[in-house]
């Protein structure tokens, strides 16, 4: 019986680690240059998100962290019925391997439900094909640009 399990484990084992190490690091949405100040990155990225009308639920300055509240609009229109739409975005700022650069990265999560009271779901979305996603990237390009940041 343990040649028999561990037959079976050793192979299981080997196919779960290297599924691990293929799992490729999330990519950075933007990488910025010739900023002093990495906060001023940090501030900027949260003036951005408390601009588009987002209050910030989360603050870690250390960790270069920032996470928004979830913000209900009416979503799309499912036949006769209007669903409520829910979005939060969580941001952060990592440095790059040279000091002067660093890649911010902008997680978004939608959640859809009908009027009814249902349960919140989760709405799958393409970031880069989302309007408002990409409307506050070219808003933290410009707030960049203001901090004499350059986007690498």
């Amino acid at each position: 019986m343990r040649i028999h399990c561990r037959t079976v484990a050793a192979p299981l084992l080997i196919a779960l680690v290297a599924a691990c190490a293929a799992t490729a690091p999330p990519q950075p949405q933007r990488t910025y240059d010739h900023i002093a100040e990495p906060s001023r990155l940090y501030a900027a990225a949260a003036g951005v998100l408390e601009g588009a009308g987002y209050s910030i639920a989360k603050r870690e300055p250390a960790r270069r962290e920032v996470q928004t509240s979830w913000k209900e609009s009416d979503g799309d229109p499912k036949g006769a019925v209007r669903w409520r739409e829910r979005r939060m975005y969580t941001g952060w700022v990592e440095t790059e391997s040279l000091q002067d650069r660093y890649n911010v990265f902008l997680e978004l999560r939608v959640q859809e439900r009908p009027p009814a009271g249902a349960d919140w779901t989760d709405k799958p979305v393409v970031p880069g094909k989302d309007a408002e996603y990409n409307r506050l990237l070219q808003a933290l390009d410009a707030a960049v640009r203001q901090i004499g940041g350059v986007r690498y």
